[in-house]
């Protein structure tokens, strides 16, 4: 299975077991991706092609990482923190929900991680931990999805999923399986690239108004001074390029996965290359430190 011996070659390459230290960068963050999802696959039923618990612990880690109280305003998809940097600019959804203002601050709100600045990002690895996460619970149902589709066929009988006649795939035909597996597979791709994206970022924070009008008053009481404005100091990514080069390791991968069940075999082969040629290198210690 190259998804588990991906994780296993990776896992080889940390030096230390813990999810995350600190980096010689003062404002990096290093995490260890790899070994965090190693952990949690071998204690929660991946080993023994479990999908679906390792599904449902997702979502219970999920629940742990959004609620978290320094971060909860970003990641909770809730109304009450709409006024969060991780609110979707083109969110135009409005509250239709009749009733109490608890029913209206507990209302949908759609979320863009990639608004939040990198300093932001790197002020907490729940940033990072929670697409992760979903990229894996995606992951996961797909191949639970896939391992019934695999039982209809091979039993040819609806009442394979269950003897209960309660499970409501129990009358899903071998395609509906197909179509359900890949939008879940297509959903951890989209993830994992997100998990790439946020490792990648150099977002600035937004600029203040009232600094910058400071700025501009403080300009024109000078006689003579000039009116230009100092250059923006550079911004540097959340993370490490060790942490980089692993959160490109899995979202090519996954990326191989979506490309393989699509049948797109020079796709799959240039992901899958790449993510290999990334584990090398992070075997051999060629990430920088600094």
């Amino acid at each position: 299975r190259p998804h588990l011996s991906l994780h296993a070659t990776l896992s080889l390459t940390m030096a230390s077991p813990s999810t995350t230290t600190t980096a010689p960068h003062p404002q990096q963050l290093r995490l260890y991706l790899h070994s965090e999802l190693t952990t949690s696959h071998t204690t929660h039923g991946i080993t023994h092609e479990d999908y679906t618990q390792y599904s449902t612990y997702c979502t219970r880690r999920l629940a742990r990482l959004r609620h978290s109280k320094s971060v909860k305003k970003d990641l909770l998809h809730v109304r009450l923190y709409k006024s969060s940097l991780s609110t979707k600019t083109n969110d135009n959804t409005t509250t239709t929900t009749s009733g109490g203002s608890k029913a209206k601050k507990n209302s949908y709100r759609a979320i863009e991680l990639t608004n939040l600045p990198s300093e932001v990002l790197a002020s907490h690895v729940n940033y990072f931990l929670e697409p992760l996460y979903c990229a894996e619970r995606c992951w996961a149902a797909s191949l639970a999805l896939k391992a019934q589709m695999t039982s209809v066929i091979e039993n040819d009988n609806a009442n394979a999923l269950g003897s209960d006649g309660l499970n409501p795939r129990k009358d899903w035909s071998v395609g509906k399986f197909r179509a359900q597996s890949m939008k879940r597979l297509k959903k951890a791709v989209k993830y994992a690239t997100l998990v790439e994206s946020l490792a990648l970022s150099t977002k600035a924070p937004p600029p203040s108004t009232e600094s910058a009008e400071t700025k501009v008053n403080d300009n024109d009481e000078e006689d003579g001074a000039t009116t230009t404005m100092p250059e923006e100091r550079m911004v540097h990514p959340p993370v490490d390029e060790h942490t980089q080069m692993e959160a490109r390791a899995y979202a090519s991968f996954m990326r191989g996965n979506l490309a393989l069940e699509m049948n797109q075999w020079q796709t799959a082969c240039t992901e899958y290359q790449m993510a290999m040629q990334l584990c090398e290198a992070l075997g051999q210690g060629l990430a920088t430190t600094g």
